[in-house]
């Protein structure tokens, strides 16, 4: 009974959460937990630093906010950033229940061979805010990602999956490749 009320709480309390501004979603937000916060301080003081270099690689770890996982269970992810004539483009993965970060031997270089020869598809990202921005829009779900760097030379990403009657979040500090 008690799952089932804190599930109603946290879908509630996630729908109410459809704004932009992914800095403030931990904010006076009980259901985030420590690991979920830092990563929101990360992120509010990061920066577009890790935009300027022609390839970029990242990952590390990831907690998620939603009805499927239980929030303060690690889980990981790996991006990689590529310049192109047209912009910056971005792919990544998430890797789930892995005891250790599936990703943390490979260089950049390997991180971004393995995602463009799996199913990660680049895609072109947009500076808004002072942040990177790169979304997938579709008819029944909006999903965004939020990137910036952090001082130690990692990356803050917070991620929204709003669709489906619910609103996911993830939180992700990763280390450069």
């Amino acid at each position: 009974m008690k799952i089932i009320l804190f599930l109603l709480i946290l879908t509630a309390y996630c729908l109410a959460f459809t704004q932009e501004n992914p800095a403030e979603f931990c904010t006076n937000n009980e259901f985030c937990t420590p690991q979920m916060v830092e990563i929101s301080r990360l992120y509010q003081n990061g920066n577009l630093d890790f935009t300027s270099s022609d390839a970029t690689a990242f990952s590390g770890a990831c907690y998620h906010l939603n009805h499927l996982y239980n929030p303060t269970i690690e889980h990981h992810a790996g991006f990689a950033f590529e310049q192109v004539d047209s912009g910056l483009y971005a792919g990544g993965i998430f890797s789930f229940f892995a005891e250790t970060d599936p990703f943390k031997d490979l260089t950049a270089e390997e991180l971004t061979h393995w995602l463009k020869s799996s199913s990660s598809k680049f895609k072109k990202t947009a500076i808004t805010d002072g942040h990177l921005e790169l979304e997938y829009i579709y008819p029944e779900s909006e999903i965004r990602y939020w990137f910036r760097g952090t001082p130690q030379g990692g990356l803050a990403i917070i991620g929204q999956d709003a669709g489906s009657n619910n609103i996911n979040l993830v939180f992700c500090n990763l280390s450069a490749r």
